[in-house]
């Protein structure tokens, strides 16, 4: 019975919080006027032979006109350079020691004030430099992150990978429109050159959420772009394996959260699913029942709400198989990237 009433109690923050999000989506501003001026695009990259073409493509078909474009290699060991170098237009420098330094190299040497930061393996549409720089025409607003999704997912275990990452950005947008972001993607942002210089972060994983977070501090001016047209598609992973090892490395960085809403929203998560779990193995009959529809209550309307925004209506059908697999890898991974270490792109780092 204890159990069972510290997760009804926790469920009532937790639905507080859910609730507030899901009218914060209301709240988010629509830009519709064209930044003038330059931008840069860095994008770092690791063994991307096979995802170069498609992605230059991508950025030479941007409607907006003035876009430097700034690869920067991360020792690769397949041909991603080679695929670089068929591109005059492009520059391309090179890095070491992982994607921080490939990132903070290609950021220092961008010739403009505005960066926008995405990844190899994406899908752009063609208005999206257009939609993510909008809102620098205003000069208070300093950092501006964006929708990602999943596309072509052709089986199952990609289309609850789509589900669950859609829950991601839907809260992440929610959040933003409540002034309380604490969530974002690096595939997906556009900010001031000059602040990520000012920034400090020593972290393997996490430098787009912790520099969120930072200039949330400082109480600057952070905007979600709203707008299908913004989305940067990817792809989701083809094991479970790549797919723990992604998420593993998302919350290795969760213990050095500094935002308090992160540090709220986090814990929400994390306590909401663990009592859920003793629940189902502890609890009764109707504890267990009435525990899941309460749940399902909750998050169901924001989920629903953020499918059709982003014309991903049909993956409401796989709704039930990840709300009952959720809690059990919410809490696996939340768990695993605290005590183990992470591997990505070959690499193994230490959390």
């Amino acid at each position: 019975m204890i159990f069972f009433n510290l997760l009804v109690i926790i469920l009532m923050f937790y639905g507080y919080k859910i609730i507030s999000f899901e009218n914060g989506l209301k709240k988010n501003k629509r830009f519709t006027t064209l930044y003038p001026h330059g931008a840069s695009v860095v994008i770092a990259v690791r063994n991307e032979q096979n995802n170069i073409d498609n992605l230059v493509a991508c950025l030479d078909n941007q409607t907006h006109p003035n876009l430097e474009i700034i690869f920067v290699d991360d020792e690769s060991s397949d041909n991603t350079v080679n695929e670089i170098k068929k591109f005059s237009h492009l520059k391309l420098l090179h890095s070491s020691g992982g994607k921080k330094q490939a990132i903070k190299k290609g950021i220092s040497a961008a010739k403009n004030s505005i960066i926008l930061t995405t990844d190899g393996d994406c899908f752009l549409n063609k208005f999206w430099a257009e939609k993510m720089l909008a809102p620098f025409i205003n000069q208070e607003n300093i950092f501006v992150f964006g929708p990602v999704l999943y596309r072509n997912e052709i089986n199952f275990f990609h289309k609850i990978q789509s589900l669950e990452f859609l829950s991601l950005i839907i809260t992440g947008a929610g959040a933003a429109g409540e002034n309380k972001a604490f969530i974002c993607n690096g595939a997906n942002l556009a900010f001031r050159k000059n602040v990520y210089e000012d920034s400090f972060f020593n972290i393997t994983s996490g430098d787009d959420v912790f520099l969120l977070h930072q200039l949330k501090q400082k109480s600057k001016k952070i905007n979600f772009i709203f707008d299908i047209n913004a989305v940067v598609y990817t792809q989701a992973k083809n094991t479970l394996k790549l797919f723990l090892e992604q998420r593993k490395r998302w919350s290795s960085k969760s213990l050095n959260y500094i935002d308090k809403d992160a540090q709220i929203i986090s814990w929400l998560v994390f306590l909401t699913n663990l009592f859920l779990i003793l629940i189902l193995f502890l609890g009764t009959k109707n504890q267990i029942i009435t525990s899941l529809i309460i749940k399902f209550l909750i998050d169901f309307p924001i989920l629903k709400n953020g499918a059709y925004m982003f014309k991903k209506e049909r993956l409401l059908n796989y709704v039930l198989p990840l709300f009952l697999f959720y809690p059990f890898y919410i809490i696996y991974v939340a768990i695993v990237s605290q005590i183990t270490n992470f591997e990505w792109k070959d690499r193994k780092y230490k959390r």
